[in-house]
């Protein structure tokens, strides 16, 4: 889907919120919207998604605070459902993923990002996939969190991420020890 229709579509019947089932394509859709859709109400204009992305010509960068609020249902287990990036795929770019810019510490504002409010994951979606397919997407997890904590060094910021890695290992141990 389009970044800017789907914007486009939220704004015109002024969603209070989004809501975001998929895979991490979606899930970094779902919070483009919601940080696109707020920023518009905040700055009383709609600019495109294009003018958001990192290095892009306008050097323009979204407040997380703007977003309106976001649910994510991941079907897979994906690092989007708890990252504050946001990758969308850049046709000027040649078809890469582009992160949007947002304002705040580190690169593309590792800090303070456009995390969900909340996300809901379902076991037995994701209880089909491999165990090495969890068990990289866990890696990859951990890794998102690490990296963001170096880019808050010192901050508030990285120590809730530290707690929140350290309630992920203990989610994530007991899950393994207990599936159902």
């Amino acid at each position: 889907a389009d970044v800017d229709t789907a914007t486009a579509e939220a704004n015109s019947f002024h969603a209070d919120a989004v809501i975001g089932i998929g895979a991490g394509g979606v899930l970094d859709l779902a919070k483009a919207v919601g940080a696109l859709a707020g920023m518009s109400r905040v700055v009383h204009a709609c600019e495109p998604a294009a003018s958001y992305l990192f290095g892009a010509e306008q050097g323009l960068a979204i407040t997380p605070s703007a977003s309106i609020p976001v649910l994510l249902v991941p079907t897979t287990p994906t690092v989007a459902a708890v990252s504050g990036r946001v990758l969308l795929r850049s046709f000027q770019c040649g078809g890469a993923l582009v992160p949007l810019a947002v304002a705040g510490p580190g690169p593309f504002g590792v800090g303070q990002g456009l995390q969900a409010r909340e996300v809901v994951v379902d076991p037995i979606v994701t209880a089909a996939r491999s165990a090495r397919c969890t068990a990289a997407s866990a890696a990859h997890a951990l890794s998102t969190f690490v990296d963001g904590i170096a880019a808050s060094a010192g901050t508030i910021k990285a120590q809730m991420l530290w707690e929140d890695m350290a309630d992920g290992i203990t989610s994530a141990r007991a899950a393994l020890q207990d599936p159902e």
